[in-house]
């Protein structure tokens, strides 16, 4: 956050100056003083959408689908998993009436350790979810890096930010410029 003010700082500043230009006329060198209402600023800030530039490249909907698909077998590995608890807690409540209290006790105690597992499982199924896509993602994030270094450099922009989340929900667009085709443009 206090980077961010210096950089507020920094824009106020450089905005409120007043400017010298030199123009080279046949060899002489002319000084022009420019006042402050005069001073026309190149856009320093870029702004996009960081999601939609990732959804842009070709192989975002491949991970998607094999992201989908891995859900798809951890979804059926969870509805038997839910199915054989089910199965033997009916069988259970069918039979408690005429088994032994220590035999009922042991039952019980394999039903809960089985629902407990069950729970682990769908956690870790969603962890290692949420892993796959990550590894999956990392090449398109560097690459979306690399374009944003391009992009950034090529226009003279100090920072782009990221609107998704309405992360920044106002940019002035004479100091903003929206950089998100120069970026799919890049990545291309």
């Amino acid at each position: 956050m206090q980077t961010l003010r210096n950089i507020i700082a920094a824009l106020m500043l450089v905005g409120s100056l007043s400017a010298t230009a030199q123009t080279v006329v046949e060899g002489e060198v002319e000084v022009v003083e420019v006042t402050d209402s005069a001073v026309v600023m190149q856009p320093i800030i870029g702004y996009l959408s960081y999601e939609a530039c990732l959804q842009s490249l070709p192989d975002y909907v491949a991970i998607d689908e094999m992201v989908a698909g891995m859900k798809k077998q951890y979804d059926a590995e969870q509805k038997r998993v839910e199915d054989e608890f089910n199965r033997k807690y009916e069988e259970f409540l069918e039979q408690q009436r005429d088994l032994h209290e220590s035999i009922k006790q042991k039952r019980l105690t394999e039903l809960e350790q089985l629902l407990q597992r069950n729970v682990e499982f769908r956690s870790k199924s969603e962890q290692l979810l949420a892993e796959a896509r990550e590894e999956a993602m990392r090449p398109l994030v560097a690459k979306l890096q690399q374009a944003l270094a391009n992009v950034g450099a090529r226009l003279g922009l100090l920072v782009i930010f990221n609107t998704d989340s309405n992360a920044t929900p106002y940019l002035d667009p004479t100091m903003a410029v929206d950089v998100q085709a120069d970026v799919i443009s890049e990545m291309q």
